[in-house]
């Protein structure tokens, strides 16, 4: 725990929020310090995150400070999400209800912090040729289709054998599957 979170408690907290970014120091580790804290606090026996919403309601106006890499941080190490009040204002709530408080610990400080890469969305790319399909048939049907007509008809006779060939390919390979 570094000397900046000892002495964060709840008493001096809002205090030392208001001078956030007037005092010596960077203003980051500082922010480090408020996150640690509310983390902390978040994992007590309250599941409280007032501590962490004061926090980025400060951090909001700052510009030295990136509050989207600030947010995502935070609900990466806590099941936290930040959400809309009935008076347009956001806070932090546990992710979904009935579940156990779940909070790790930063070991990397949060500008030092990237988020993992989402994983390529898988595709099926003949669900999107059907797709591709029932949209120029009912461009062509309902004379909605801009451009050559006849262009169009040949583009759709061509996805129609493509499709039908992946079929035919799908079914043969079921048949040897089952002849084996």
């Amino acid at each position: 725990m570094s000397k900046q979170i000892a002495a964060l408690s709840p008493t001096n907290f809002k205090a030392r929020l208001k001078t956030f970014g007037d005092t010596q120091g960077t203003i980051r580790d500082k922010a480090q310090a408020f996150i640690e804290f509310g983390l902390e606090f978040y994992a007590g026996e309250h599941a409280d995150t007032t501590y962490l919403t004061q926090f980025m309601r400060a951090c909001v106006g700052k510009r030295a400070l990136n509050t989207k890499q600030i947010l995502a941080y935070i609900t990466a190490h806590a099941n936290v999400k930040w959400a809309k009040t009935s008076d347009d204002s956001h806070v932090f709530k546990k992710a979904a209800k009935g579940e156990p408080v779940k909070v790790e610990m930063p070991s990397i400080k949060w500008f030092d912090w990237e988020k993992e890469p989402a994983s390529p969305k898988k595709i099926n790319p003949i669900k999107r040729v059907d797709s591709l399909i029932k949209a120029l048939e009912k461009a062509i049907d309902e004379d909605m289709f801009e451009g050559d007509k006849v262009e169009a008809e040949s583009i759709l006779a061509g996805l129609y054998t493509l499709v039908s060939h992946k079929a035919d390919t799908a079914n043969n390979e079921e048949q040897q599957a089952l002849a084996a």
